[in-house]
């Protein structure tokens, strides 16, 4: 069976005016004239025979659909350069600040409850902590410094309580090893670094700088020989006035500056 070629003339597409307020019913316009040319070839068989009219037919759907395309992206210019702009000014201006008002107010007040939320957990750990510590001079915060225990609002009590055995049982060790092989000013350094190796040398160190001071003042110096020396001395009041009472026994001079 074989099918003519309609003649179509498509309709006369008119060039784009972005001022015609009509443009939307301009296009479709040409739609409608579109679908009219599709459903008019829609049937036709293309064959040898008919095989240049069927070019021609594609050239005219081709041209009509490229106009469409042309005129769509028009409307569509159109809206955005008439409507948007002024839209995005007043969402920028009000709806945006109106946004960002209440994000800021939001996100302060969930803030301010999750640091409570967090203070109060802390002080619950606080308590408990000081429950089981086995020295009294380790606090929630040195374990937290120095003994990777972490506390945040959400990780389980369990875990803070596995990480706290941990660092009891790490301190006691340090301990135990410095009241045997060492003293109390290896002791008392530790307390401040949490670190064995860091204790020992700085408490060497020290012994070492002060004996070095006395080596100097007994090798060089005669016993006749008048000397000034600005001494720097911590103690508690019973320890500094037993000093004095030391000095003036061996019959030498000190002043005492406020």
């Amino acid at each position: 069976m074989q099918y003519e070629i309609v003649n179509f003339t498509p309709p006369v597409v008119h060039p784009v005016d972005l001022s015609n307020v009509n443009l939307g019913l301009r296009y479709e316009e040409i739609k409608e004239g579109f679908t009219k040319l599709i459903d008019s070839v829609s049937n036709v068989v293309v064959t040898e025979e008919f095989l240049a009219d069927s070019a021609k037919v594609q050239i005219e759907v081709n041209k009509l659909y490229k106009e469409i395309e042309e005129m769509r992206i028009a409307y569509k210019n159109l809206v955005l350069s008439t409507f948007y702009s002024p839209i995005a000014d007043k969402l920028e201006a009000e709806i945006k600040a109106k946004f960002q008002e209440w994000e800021r107010g939001f996100k302060a007040r969930k803030t301010e409850v999750e640091n409570q939320i967090l203070l109060n957990r802390f002080e619950e750990m606080r308590e408990w902590f000081d429950g089981q510590k086995p020295f009294e001079w380790l606090t929630l915060e040195t374990a937290m410094s120095y003994g990777n225990v972490k506390i945040t609002r959400k990780n389980k009590d369990t875990d803070i309580f596995k990480a706290c055995a941990v660092f009891f049982d790490k301190v006691k060790t340090d301990i135990t090893v410095l009241q045997d092989g060492y003293g109390a000013e290896e002791v008392a350094e530790y307390q401040k670094c949490f670190n064995i190796a860091h204790a020992v040398a700085t408490v060497k160190a020290r012994k070492t700088s002060i004996a070095s001071i006395v080596k100097t003042d007994t090798d060089v110096i005669e016993e006749t020989e008048v000397m000034i020396r600005n001494w720097e001395l911590r103690g508690t009041r019973a320890q500094l006035t037993q000093i004095a009472k030391f000095i003036k026994e061996i019959g030498a001079n000190y002043n005492v500056r406020q």
